[in-house]
């Protein structure tokens, strides 16, 4: 966990909706979106993010599928794959709420993640929309192709033996398959071109990317991916944000 001078844990904010002012812990691993940031994004958001159903991958501390539950998203999904982000992830979620958050908590690799769901609604395009699941053949088929998303059992035993409020997901047979809002903000020096290239097998016709980024990377997911167009990019400092749909 990261800690300050005075070695106590380094926290980010909700900053408006239900859980305003409430703080979320820092993992080691994340690097959180500044709050003038977070701020900027959710206006241009606005009233999209109402009863969304919104996947926060590279999810870190939850800092944006957290603000977003709190801003009145219907779901947040958090694709992580750092055990101690995950551990935090349930924390915040516990220490938000004494009630049961609509949210799911994935331990698994985020490019993974992605191209591996995206197979799954391609091969079953048009099925089971309406719920956003898949059926109980094409869950299972689903787990056993994926048995290997399990955790290593150094792990496993540890998480699954604790006493806990949200279940912590390891196959993606109950993860919803379509987003309205997916964020990706990974680390800047972390190679994601996989992920952007797979990112809109998981969009519906209205849905949205929010792409975090260094100001510095020019690599625009245009030429990575067809399927999307960039409709907007903000700048702030040394991030930079792409918002961007299905073409």
């Amino acid at each position: 966990m990261v800690k300050n001078e005075n070695n106590k844990p380094v926290t980010v904010r909700i900053t408006s909706g239900k859980f305003k002012n409430k703080k979320l812990l820092v993992p080691d691993s994340a690097r959180p979106v500044r709050e003038r940031v977070k701020l900027a994004v959710f206006s241009i958001l606005g009233d999209k993010i109402i009863n969304a159903d919104v996947l926060d991958l590279f999810a870190g501390t939850g800092n944006l599928g957290f603000e977003s539950i709190s801003r009145g998203a219907n779901l947040s999904v958090f694709v992580e794959d750092n055990y101690e982000a995950v551990n935090l992830l349930l924390k915040n979620a516990e220490n938000l709420s004494n009630e049961l958050l609509n949210i799911k908590i994935v331990k698994y690799d985020a490019s993974d993640f992605v191209e591996n769901l995206g197979e799954v609604n391609k091969s079953t395009e048009g099925e089971n929309l309406k719920t956003n699941t898949l059926s109980m053949k094409n869950r299972n088929d689903m787990e056993g192709n994926f048995a290997n998303a399990k955790f290593p059992s150094s792990t496993s035993n540890t998480l699954a033996n604790s006493k806990r409020k949200y279940k912590i997901y390891t196959r993606l047979g109950d993860i919803p398959r379509y987003y309205d809002i997916i964020f990706v903000d990974a680390p800047y020096n972390l190679p994601i071109n996989h992920v952007l290239k797979n990112i809109d097998k998981l969009l519906e016709k209205d849905s949205m990317v929010v792409y975090f980024r260094d100001t510095g990377n020019k690599i625009s997911v245009e030429d990575l991916n067809s399927n999307v167009k960039i409709f907007d990019t903000r700048t702030y400092g040394i991030t930079s944000v792409d918002f961007i749909v299905k073409t």
